[in-house]
């Protein structure tokens, strides 16, 4: 009964506060088990800050504080027993290999972040290689942004992806070695998808991989999706045993920002007024009090899930304008296009950036940094702002 969710992202640096938790609140709302990010920025200095936000446990391959550095993020509660004796990390931030075992399930992770230069590319593939151990019932996962498109399918303007023959050649006989698919591809042979792209759109590209053992592709499923504040797109693979069942609800907890809710306070009110006159023949007044809570309780039950729909339903209709908008602009990368994909990912942030901020006061976290304020997100929001006025 298994179904791991795995994602991988190219983050462009993680190490301003609001971003890091703009995209761990994401993960952490999209029941992400297991995520592979690229480009972290991460350093010995803030491994424990970034624990902290997470929740979970990482495995990191630390860069500079404005360059490479890789990670391997495992949910909190997941069930993993990770090796630590067989994993291997990368001392320039360029990948990890782990060995582990994930809710009964065992697994081969390998994160890649290749640098852009080819006789350095095929360095690091080739130190990857030589370091895969032995394995015995494990499943390769191997997933990150390998900055090379592998097919002519998989690039759209710039220099033709024949130029890249040598490296392309290295991982494709990396796929063969170790009896790889690249699923996404398997499973979208034709369709012309990008996961990254420069900013006029003029150029774009798929770089980054899910590369999967051949044995459980009928058990995969891959998808490529747009989050905000980064120029890659991120990759998914899900993974579902043949005899998975979904889980039950958790248990409820009240949400004390609903007393900044006018409607919330009023219908609470209208229900108090009401039971205490249908109760009014009840002798026991502590009787009489639980059985108006409970009526509370359950009001307050009925209208946060009213209340957590709407965000839900408002963020994914965000999520599938970014989605159908890219697409326009991958097929017609006009200025209005463009200019209307960028507004679509500035709401989205803006909407992701007060989300977080809410979490911040309810954990009753009161501290942000000096330093870590992402001063290009607010310059954005201005921006955003000033053609609303227009």
């Amino acid at each position: 009964m298994v179904k791991i969710k795995f994602i991988s992202l190219n983050a462009r640096g993680i190490n301003f506060s609001i971003k890091r938790r703009n995209l761990f609140r994401c993960f952490r709302n999209n029941n992400y088990d297991v995520i592979f990010l690229q480009e972290t920025y991460s350093t010995k200095e803030v491994e424990n800050l970034w624990v902290r936000d997470w929740g979970g446990s990482i495995i990191f391959s630390h860069g500079t504080s404005h360059s490479k550095g890789v990670a391997i993020l495992f949910k909190k509660g997941l069930h993993v027993d990770v090796k630590n004796q067989l994993t291997t990390v990368d001392k320039n931030g360029r990948f990890i290999l782990n060995k582990c075992n994930i809710e009964g399930e065992n697994f081969l992770l390998i994160n890649v972040y290749l640098p852009n230069e080819i006789s350095e590319q095929i360095k690091y593939l080739n130190i990857i290689n030589t370091n895969i151990p032995q394995l015995n019932d494990e499943q390769i996962i191997c997933g990150g942004d390998f900055n090379t498109a592998l097919n002519p399918i998989d690039k759209k303007g710039g220099r033709p992806v024949s130029d890249k023959y040598k490296i392309i050649t290295e991982i494709n006989n990396f796929i063969q070695t170790h009896q790889l698919v690249d699923i996404w591809r398997n499973q979208h042979p034709t369709l012309n998808k990008f996961t990254w792209r420069d900013k006029s759109h003029k150029v774009q590209c798929r770089l980054d991989y899910w590369l999967t053992g051949r044995d459980f592709l009928q058990q995969l499923q891959s998808d490529i999706i747009q989050l905000s504040n980064t120029d890659h797109s991120g990759i998914t693979l899900t993974y579902i045993s043949q005899d998975h069942k979904n889980r039950g609800p958790g248990f409820w907890k009240f949400n004390k920002s609903l007393l900044q809710d006018l409607s919330y306070v009023q219908k609470i009110t209208d229900i108090i007024e009401h039971y205490k006159n249908e109760y009014n023949d009840f002798n026991n007044k502590r009787l009489k009090w639980d059985m108006i809570k409970m009526k509370i309780r359950e009001s307050s039950i009925s209208y946060s899930k009213y209340k957590a729909k709407q965000k839900r339903d408002f963020e994914k209709t965000l999520n599938d304008e970014i989605q159908s908008q890219t697409t326009m602009v991958e097929l017609n990368p006009t200025t209005d296009n463009k200019q209307k994909l960028q507004q679509q990912k500035l709401k989205l942030e803006i909407f992701q950036h007060n989300k977080t901020k809410g979490m911040i006061i309810r954990s009753k976290i009161k501290w942000i940094r000096e330093g870590e304020k992402n001063s290009r997100f607010f310059n954005n929001l201005e921006k955003l702002h000033a053609q609303k006025n227009i």
